[in-house]
């Protein structure tokens, strides 16, 4: 294909097969894989570590980033924003959380039959259905009922955002110390936490394109983009077992003295003194047990 497009002139990324994602029963293939569980610190390094040179590796960040200097270079027909993320783009792009929706419901109570109750069921169900728009659409939509005062802000600024999200971010390896506890340090701990915040908004950065619908997509952009969301789809995982095992509490081989708010709890062992001190040794099959009485509902002396 190389030999092909290089004969005849042609961008290799036009001819490059899709990825489907969440496919039944398939199995997910990257050069990374997640652990089921972290029982050290130096494995949480190893794993985090693991991932950072994969990224390195495949110069994720580097496409990433030529992906946002180049917005202004795809056929925005035919690049979509998945409806689920309409809040987060609108914020970011219009500084409103509901412009694109609003857009949309002025644009099915335009064109949808009836009135009253029953009309805006239906729009509301359309609004629901709509399952993804391109980023012209939404700018039309957006110019049609002037809901962004400024002209100049259009929704391909979003393919931008990844150069804020990364800003000056490298995929360098982390230290590891084996004379600091991850859960003892919270310096150590942010460390991690940060590194791995930067990969998981890019993640959710790439997901907001990630139509699962057929719909003709700009090759040029999604061939580029669906291979960077296979390599770091593994961060969800990653970071939820990192953050499960950084929050853990740590062990302590401390003695913690239970006395169930009485000061002379079993304080000593005469008969005399076992209604006082709210405890009892029993026997029972040659077994002992401790038996501790409840200080607000003790059994009556008189019964015993």
């Amino acid at each position: 294909m190389n030999l092909y497009c290089q004969k005849n002139k042609e961008n290799k990324n036009l001819y490059k097969l899709r990825k489907l994602h969440k496919q039944i029963l398939c199995i997910a293939d990257t050069s990374y894989e997640v652990p089921y569980k972290f029982e050290s610190d130096e494995e949480v390094y190893q794993s985090v570590n693991g991932f950072l040179d994969n990224i390195s590796s495949k110069h994720i960040v580097e496409r990433l980033r030529k992906i946002g200097e180049n917005y202004n270079g795809y056929n925005l027909d035919k690049i979509y924003i998945v409806s689920k993320f309409y809040e987060s783009v609108s914020q970011k792009t219009y500084r409103d959380w509901e412009t694109i929706n609003t857009a949309l419901e002025i644009h099915y109570n335009n064109i949808l039959p009836g009135k009253g109750k029953s009309k805006a069921d239906k729009v509301k169900k359309a609004v629901k259905n709509d399952l993804q728009k391109s980023i012209t659409e939404i700018n039309e939509l957006v110019s049609n009922y002037k809901l962004c005062p400024d002209d100049n802000i259009k929704a391909e600024t979003y393919i931008h955002e990844i150069s804020h999200i990364l800003n000056n971010f490298e995929a360098q390896e982390l230290k590891y110390n084996p004379e600091i506890h991850l859960v003892e340090s919270e310096l150590k701990a942010s460390e991690l936490k940060n590194v791995l915040d930067v990969i998981m908004n890019a993640f959710h950065w790439c997901s907001v394109f990630m139509t699962e619908e057929l719909v003709d997509k700009d090759n040029n952009f999604y061939a580029e983009l669906e291979e960077i969301y296979d390599e770091i789809y593994p961060v969800i995982s990653l970071y939820n077992l990192v953050r499960n095992y950084v929050t853990q509490k740590p062990y302590s081989t401390k003695k913690i003295k239970l006395n169930f708010g009485i000061p002379t709890l079993a304080d000593g062992w005469s008969k005399s003194k076992e209604y006082s001190n709210n405890a009892i040794i029993l026997m029972r099959d040659n077994l002992y047990y401790l038996g501790i009485f409840n200080a607000k509902n003790k059994p009556d002396k008189k019964d015993n």
